[in-house]
């Protein structure tokens, strides 16, 4: 569950275009998109599905009435 407010869409793009031109200056390989990475066979549930947020009521108030547990787990590689 995201605690922030959704992104703007506008902006995500925007931030997008500019890491492609950053990796393009630095001689990066650029990443070939693939068409199923940005298109859904059924549209109307894809935008169900990215659209849910808009009308609810916000909970992060709601959230710190909540008891809950913080775990955190540390891998050792060495």
């Amino acid at each position: 569950m995201a605690l922030s407010l959704p992104v703007d869409q506008t902006e995500q793009a925007n931030l997008g275009n500019q890491a492609r031109e950053m990796l393009k200056e630095s001689g990066e390989t650029p990443v070939v998109y693939q068409k199923y990475w940005r298109f859904y066979k059924n549209k109307e549930s894809a935008l169900k599905f990215h659209t849910a947020h808009i009308k609810q009521k916000d909970i992060t108030k709601d959230m710190i009435k909540v008891s809950f547990l913080v775990s955190l787990l540390v891998e050792d590689r060495t």
